[in-house]
Order: structure tokens, then sequence, then C-alpha cells
């Protein structure tokens, strides 16, 4: 028997009926990956987590190898250059939908989680009826963006940004240094400081402190 039919089996004895929606759990934190699988199999007896991961090759692995209809994942993983890894794995696993778990609520990580062609951002402080809304909604081919992020605030100025320009800037709204930018990005460090720069000149700002509030 293989590892997903396992996983399956365990489902179908606690509920007694084919479960339609398929999850895969990827943060890491095992706490709140334990509390969300908690949460989504007690919500429906069509829902089941079929895995759990806690790192980028992990969760590549697991939406691989496995069915999985619905990806819930926080993009604090792992330093994760998540503009790309969405992309990947919107690209690998094209029948897998995604929903964004994430703690950050600055427009631009939304914006380029749109741009990846996720279905959905919720944050870790809305309410639980919202994340399992949204999980309601994404799970029968809709999309939903949690109404705290206010996707027009900044649009303009960060319109103006280059889509890796942008990647930065959410990563600087982190509070990473130019050093863990490069590596989280795979570039020298005098090209994340050249990233600052031009976001800054873009901007209109003129020191770390006002890019990191706008940003936020």
């Amino acid at each position: 028997m293989t590892l997903e039919n396992t996983m399956l089996s365990n489902c179908l004895t606690v509920r007694e009926t084919v479960p339609t929606v398929h999850f895969a759990l990827a943060d890491d934190q095992k706490a709140v990956r334990g509390l969300l699988r908690r949460m989504i199999q007690e919500a429906s007896p069509d829902y089941c987590v079929v895995g759990e991961a806690e790192t980028r090759e992990d969760t590549l692995a697991l939406c691989t190898n496995h069915r999985v209809d619905l990806l819930i994942i926080d993009l604090a993983i792992q330093k994760l250059a998540f503009n790309p890894f969405l992309k990947e794995i919107v690209s690998t696993s094209p029948e897998t939908k995604v929903l964004v778990f994430s703690r950050w609520s600055h427009p631009v990580m939304a914006r380029s989680c749109m741009m990846a062609g996720v279905q959905g951002v919720v944050l870790k402080n809305d309410p639980v009826d919202l994340l399992l809304h949204a999980i309601g909604i994404i799970a029968t081919g809709g999309m939903f963006f949690s109404p705290t992020i206010d996707l027009n605030r900044g649009g303009t100025a960060r319109g103006q940004l280059t889509e890796r320009e942008q990647e930065a800037l959410c990563l600087i709204a982190q509070g990473y240094s130019t050093k863990e930018m490069a590596d989280v990005m795979a570039i020298r460090c005098k090209t994340a400081e050249k990233y600052r720069e031009r976001i800054m000149s873009k901007l209109g700002l003129h020191d770390a402190v006002r890019l990191t509030h706008f940003a936020i």
C-alpha cells in the first residue's frame, strides 16, 4: 500500500465516506500544521489531509507524488523565495489549488501571489471562520483574498516595480538584511543592494526606515 493510500485509508476509518477534497499543509511549525489538520478534518467529511511538509523540497514532492487538490502554505518556510516557488507549484502541479496562509499583510505580498497564480490569501490573524470560508470557496473553484489586505494601498507606486523588485520589497518588509535577501533570491549581495537602491529611487524614498514603513 502506498503512503497516499495509507493516509486515505486513515481518513476513511474516521469518516466512513470517500473524501472529495485532498489537502496538503506546508508550514515550518509542527503545531500549526497539527491544528490546521484537525480543523480541516473536522470541518467536513469531504475533506482529507493527505500530507504535511515543512520545507520547499518536501512541499514540491508532496504535490508531485500525491493527489493534492488544495495546498495551504505559509510563505515563511525556510526563507522561501515565494514568487518563483509558487509559480513552480502552479506549473508542476496545475491541478493543485493554492491558498497562502501567512502573517504578512502587506499588499505587495498578496499581489505577488496573484501574479504567481494562487487562488487565495488568508492571514494568520484572521478569524478561523474566515479561513474555513476561504477553503470552501477555493475548493469549489473560486478565489478568496482576505478583506484585511488592502490591495489598492500603494498600488500606483508598486506598479512601477518589476516582479523581482516586488519580491525584494516583500523580503525587506519581513526584515531581511541585504545578505539574507541575496541568499533567498539566489543573487549576489551587490545585486541585492542594487535592488534596494532602485526600489527606493522608484518610490521616492530616501532611507531604509521609510522603505520598510512603505512595504508594511
